[in-house]
């Protein structure tokens, strides 16, 4: 919870110390020191000892913090996940009260919030200061008057989006959710029904949007499109066919007869923002997904722009492939969903420090390429970094998929009785499968060795001497390697793959080999 958009936008500091210290506690099994809890949180001994208190009052019932004298606290739980409880205790905070009235459309006067939240005036507007320097990066306000959002539509619409999806489930945003859940469903079906070739959609994220969308239109907070927009997309057949499902559930369902256009063609548009760009394979109903977009037409000029962009990472004949398409659909529909509004371009803060820590390489490689003209000439890049993101964990998954990476990786270890040899099959669930893989337990590697073998990559669990004269890149792990080694020798396997400029199939597959 501390990398959702609620942490940041909660200014009650005893809330976030007992947030990090609980999420501290849960990613622990053994006992925890004051001074450790204290280092990790930033606050003094007397304040965690306060706080820990705090916690085991206001959850009784839910969680006990227990001090076990010299060996530290414990955490356990009783009839609640900590997730659960985590939920909990943001539903009960000011700022979550404060923007779920606010969606709700529960619209409070500054008098009237100051009663409802029992708060002094002075710190009432701390928080709603504080919540107002967070909106600004999604280009919205509060108004202080009566406490509403104000500023595109769109944007608003996004924030309720980004806001509730934090918290991973339904229920949050909507209590009622197990009586309209069987309505979204009915939708849901229709639209992608509506839509030839079928493309697959992300359920979480259709219903989150499908939520916030009847929420809107029922408080008659419409939305705006542009007229050029939606010319372009009102021409497609599976328009007609969305719309005419979309006014049938609202009109049916939800007894409301004449949705906007508007906000038709906006709900049209949030499928884009909804694919899930998982391969057919991966899926149980795989015989449904034929595509990543719904665009019947992609404009010769827009591809044309995609392309060259993408001829900064790929060769020609990739590009013309299918094995990129999710790549490339990504981009065509980011630029539908970029002309809606920018904020449409962002992702979770949790989803990029999860990219940074997993493939940071690839996502440099693609924060260079999107300084580029052609990047620069396909769509306004507004929040670089959260596309770089999305874009490196496409290519990441292209890497992933391909079946051979034409990529050698020797492994050169030593080891007790029997170790050397469990390595060894380590290994191959290790590293991807795609990739060619040698073994040399009781010989020198020499350059006779690893030409034969072809070898881009050397890894030891050793001091290899002369190291730095390998004509091949060299990565020694520790005797016994961690989890966090294999993944960062996988990670820079990917990587080295991606650097590649030819990704062709060689001629003879080369099975695994072993010197001895």
């Amino acid at each position: 919870m501390q990398n959702h958009l609620f942490f940041a936008l909660n200014n009650n500091k005893q809330l976030c110390r007992q947030i990090k210290t609980l999420t501290y506690m849960r990613s622990h099994d053994s006992p925890m020191s004051i001074n450790e809890l204290v280092q990790h949180v930033g606050c003094s001994i007397p304040t965690m000892r306060q706080d820990i208190n705090n916690l085991n009052d206001e959850l009784m019932g839910y969680l006990k913090i227990v001090s076990n004298d010299k060996d530290g606290y414990t955490l356990s739980l009783d009839t609640m996940s900590m997730d659960a409880i985590l939920v909990k205790m943001a539903k009960e905070s000011d700022v979550f009260r404060i923007i779920d009235d606010i969606f709700h459309h529960e619209i409070h006067t500054f008098d009237e919030l100051l009663a409802d939240l029992y708060l002094s005036p002075t710190k009432l507007r701390k928080t709603l200061n504080h919540i107002n320097t967070v909106l600004v990066s999604y280009n919205i306000a509060l108004s202080t008057r009566y406490v509403d959002l104000i500023g595109c539509e769109s944007d608003i619409r996004y924030f309720f989006f980004a806001f509730y999806s934090d918290f991973n489930d339904f229920f949050t945003i909507d209590s009622n959710f197990d009586r309209r859940e069987y309505i979204y469903q009915v939708f849901h079906e229709r639209a992608i029904q509506s839509i030839i070739p079928h493309f697959h959609l992300s359920n979480f994220r259709m219903t989150l949007w499908s939520i916030i969308i009847h929420n809107r239109i029922k408080h008659q907070r419409f939305v705006r499109v542009d007229d050029h927009l939606k010319e372009e997309l009102q021409v497609f057949v599976s328009f007609e066919k969305f719309k005419e499902a979309f006014i049938d559930v609202y009109r049916n369902a939800f007894l409301i007869h004449n949705p906007p256009l508007d906000d038709i063609i906006w709900a049209y548009a949030m499928l884009l923002h909804s694919v899930s760009y998982s391969g057919p394979s991966h899926s149980i109903f795989s015989h449904y997904i034929k595509d990543y977009t719904h665009l019947e037409t992609i404009p010769l000029e827009l591809s044309q722009r995609v392309e060259s962009l993408l001829m900064h990472q790929f060769d020609e004949p990739t590009i013309h492939s299918t094995a990129i398409d999710p790549v490339r659909s990504y981009l065509i529909n980011l630029s539908i969903l970029t002309r809606i509004s920018p904020q449409l371009q962002r992702v979770s803060k949790s989803f990029k420090l999860f990219a940074h820590e997993t493939i940071d390489d690839l996502v440099i490689l693609w924060m260079n390429h999107l300084e580029t003209p052609e990047a620069k000439g396909l769509l306004p890049i507004v929040f670089k970094e959260d596309v770089a993101c999305s874009l490196a964990m496409l290519h990441f998954s292209f890497i992933s998929h391909q079946k051979d990476f034409d990529l050698c990786v020797l492994f050169a270890f030593h080891g007790e009785p029997g170790y050397d040899d469990f390595l060894m099959y380590l290994s191959q669930f290790m590293i991807p499968k795609n990739v060619t893989t040698a073994f040399l337990f009781d010989k020198p590697i020499t350059h006779d060795i690893l030409n034969l073998v072809n070898t881009d990559l050397v890894v030891t669990n050793y001091d290899l001497p002369d190291a730095h004269k390998m004509q091949c890149d060299v990565i020694q792990l520790s005797y016994i390697p961690s989890m966090a080694e294999w993944t960062s020798l996988r990670n820079a396997i990917l990587n080295l793959a991606a650097s590649k400029h030819s990704r062709s199939k060689p001629d003879e597959d080369m099975d695994s080999h072993s010197f001895s």
